[in-house]
């Protein structure tokens, strides 16, 4: 990317998002503003018109519609449906209230219980009075049967206080005579009792009972119950258990009723004023209906609010903030470039547009049709996330029908907007199939290009295809597709230059070798300089082997050594043969800070020559984390507990394909120098050593390269050093 335009984002920090995207917002509503200014008309009642005034749009007199849906909704009655699943609940509370009752009548009880449970649940003093403290000891065990009325009362009040709500509501609710006659019948009695009310109350609830009937519905049912009966507790006892048992099986159903209600408003039949319908006819007398059909439009309102113009607002301001939030997921660098780019796009291509309707309406018939909407999504596709394209894009098509506003010939708006979808869901289309490798040939991509645009031709065409003008159309649509990838072949280089810190121009620009810092490394550092190439040879042929990207390898591979440039002759590489090492004197760990700091120093002037980040990023990694092994052994033999952390390189380890290669490559290219032997035997045996080295020290780790590239790698690596020292014919003197 370019390196101007990095300065600005990290100088701008926090303010250039805001700053970029309100200028877009400003740039956009000044250029769309003319088309949504509101139109005024001299127009008034039982006067002729001197112009004729047709409907902008579809509309209906919704005052009329919505009083007429009232009427049809109010006259629906309510839903209620039976509910069969009612009665199976009750029938379960029966069958779980009379299992419990069964357990209370089987425990046993001491005096001590019934006491604790009485404090617990506060029962009324005489019922806590009632307990037997006289005639058994508190801790004594006594069957169910052998308790009195109060001890009973305590003892079924303690077992329902835990049990479910639904059993608890009717257990709750009982008097407490029928509580007591239940508590004290015996068990064929309950038994017999259970089953009546459990016949009584499934009979009873198969019926339809509704809410406003429940009372006199429980009436009768309990009446006629205890008809069978001469025993008053009895009697009592199931009017009790009916009061709770007997509930209402038909429920109010709202979806039902409100689906009633909207089905018998949507059968209201609207009033309509269609789009392009006359409402005012040139030399004729205005009349009340014509006002009051105008009035609907508020064109007659010279201070009615622009409604289209405040929808416009309010399409920005919310373009602006969710923008504004996607971009905040992202780092502040990372930001800057996708705003950077869609900015750009977008408002270059709204401009160009604006300018182009400009001259349609001056009478060139959808010259709107000339502008290649496919070139947004073929520029945004490869810098910006899909998201941040599809926003653009649909951003773009919302520009385009404020600034087609024109209700007289909804044509010229409809064309070239489905037109731009169509270019557009070709481009997200194929880009999507390129992403996902379906197609392997350029000449099968061009053919999906121009087969989809052919559809595309054809569905526009179909609108005008009675017009004189269809001939146009088609030649217009025609020079629409050569400009989208002309303008894309075009500036393409130039716009992957300005975003793209990995562009071929900017890559190849800095391959040149009279790049100053290239020059610089020559004359300073000329054995580094031949390593370098070399390294570059050898990393892009084997990047190249596993599909990732050459140029940017051997670009890098030129600059990974530029900071030897500080201290030349402490590199073997660069020390005369007839020259001492300087190594000799000084200390072992000042030697290996030297060597350390070539990557350090290489960066500072990778910055300071404004040199791609990722160009920068490989330099720091190309040693990764390993350790300057010879002067640590060195400085082990005087001092064996010398910390190996002054001996290592500050990292990180390789984080990406290219990275690893290029780390391999320079290991690899140093070591073979010093190799006796040139076999390929030896060779092998050199690269599987520096690569299995490399391993050991968990220099992989954090980079994608798989183990089946790794291998192809080696395989060039091997082929790569091979071809440095193979041997040559002796010729004759």
């Amino acid at each position: 990317m370019n390196f101007q335009l990095q300065k600005v984002i990290k100088r701008a920090g926090k303010y250039y998002r805001p700053f970029i995207i309100g200028l877009m917002t400003l740039i956009v509503f000044g250029l769309v503003y003319s088309s949504l200014e509101p139109r005024r008309y001299e127009i008034n009642l039982n006067r002729v018109a001197n112009e004729t005034i047709r409907a902008p749009y579809t509309i209906e007199d919704e005052e009329q519609t919505a009083i007429n849906q009232d009427r049809a909704r109010e006259a629906v009655p309510d839903v209620f449906l039976y509910h069969p699943d009612i009665r199976e609940g009750q029938l379960n509370i029966i069958e779980r209230f009379f299992s419990e009752i069964r357990t209370i009548r089987s425990d046993q009880y001491t005096t001590e219980m019934l006491l604790n449970a009485a404090e617990e649940l506060q029962v009324a003093d005489q019922l806590t009075e009632q307990i037997d403290r006289e005639n058994r000891t508190e801790t004594q065990e006594v069957n169910f049967g052998q308790l009195n009325n109060s001890e009973r009362l305590i003892a079924y009040f303690d077992a329902v206080a835990n049990i479910p709500s639904d059993v608890k509501d009717l257990a709750d609710n009982l008097s407490q005579t029928s509580i007591l006659y239940i508590l004290t019948i015996n068990d064929t009695n309950l038994t017999e009792f259970q089953t009546m009310l459990t016949n009584i109350t499934s009979e009873a609830l198969e019926s339809d009972i509704y809410a406003n009937e429940l009372i006199v519905s429980i009436q009768e049912i309990s009446r006629e119950a205890i008809s069978n009966y001469q025993m008053t507790a009895e009697q009592q006892a199931i009017q009790s258990f009916l009061q709770q048992l007997i509930v209402p099986t038909m429920v109010y159903n709202e979806e039902e009723t409100e689906a009633n209600r909207e089905e018998a408003a949507a059968e209201v039949p609207p009033s309509y004023i269609l789009q392009g319908q006359v409402i005012i006819q040139e030399g004729h007398i205005v009349d009340a209906q014509s006002m009051h059909q105008l009035e609907l439009y508020n064109i007659l309102d010279t201070d009615a609010p622009p409604y289209i113009l405040f929808a416009f607002v309010a399409i920005l301001i919310l373009h602006a903030f969710v923008l504004y939030r996607l971009l905040g997921e992202d780092d502040q660098l990372e930001a800057g470039i996708t705003l950077t780019a869609y900015s750009l796009v977008l408002t270059t291509s709204t401009i160009i547009l604006k300018g182009m309707y400009m001259i349609q309406e001056n009478g060139t018939s959808y010259f709107t049709l000339l502008f290649p909407a496919i070139i947004i999504p073929l520029l945004l596709n490869k810098y910006v996330r899909s998201k941040f394209s599809l926003l653009a894009f649909a951003m773009f098509i919302i520009f385009s029908m404020f600034i087609f506003n024109n209700g007289d010939n909804i044509l010229s708006m409809v064309i070239p907007i489905i037109y731009y979808v169509l270019s557009g869901l070709t481009a997200f289309i194929l880009a999507k199939l390129k992403h996902n490798k379906l197609y392997h040939h350029e000449f099968m991509f061009n053919f999906v290009v121009h087969f989809v645009f052919a559809i595309s031709i054809i569905t526009i065409f179909s609108f005008d295809v009675f017009s004189n003008t269809s001939y146009m159309l088609i030649i217009y649509m025609l020079l629409n597709l050569t400009a989208g990838y002309g303008i894309n072949l075009l500036i393409y280089p130039y716009w992957d230059q300005l975003l793209s810190e990995k562009a071929a121009l900017t890559l190849n620009q800095l391959g040149n070798l009279n790049h100053p810092l290239l020059k610089k490394l020559i004359e300073v550092a000329p054995g580094t300089y031949n390593h370098s190439i070399l390294v570059g040879n050898l990393s892009a042929n084997a990047v190249e082997a596993i599909g990732g990207d050459s140029l940017l390898t051997r670009v890098a591979s030129y600059y990974h050594d530029v900071g030897k440039t500080v201290h030349p002759l402490f590199f073997i590489e660069n020390l005369p043969t007839s020259m001492e090492s300087p190594h000799q004197m000084i200390s072992d760990e000042e030697s290996a800070q030297i060597i350390i700091g070539h990557v350090t120093e290489g960066v500072k002037l990778l910055e300071e020559y404004n040199i791609p980040k990722s160009v920068i990023d490989i330099c720091k990694q190309h040693h990764g984390t390993t350790v300057v092994q010879y002067f640590y052994h060195q400085a082990k033999k005087d001092n064996p507990s010398v910390d190996i952390k002054d001996f290592t390189y500050p990292g990180p380890v390789p984080q990406t394909k290219e990275a690893v290669v290029i780390m391999l490559a320079d290991s690899i290219e140093a070591a073979s120098r010093t190799m006796e032997d040139h076999s390929q035997v030896s060779i092998e045996q050199l690269v599987t050593k520096i690569i299995d080295g490399k391993m050991n020290e968990n220099q992989f780790a954090e980079s994608p390269l798989t183990v089946h590239e790794l291998k192809k790698v080696k395989a060039s690596l091997i082929s790569g050093v091979g071809s440095m020292y193979h041997t040559r014919i002796q010729y004759p003197e």
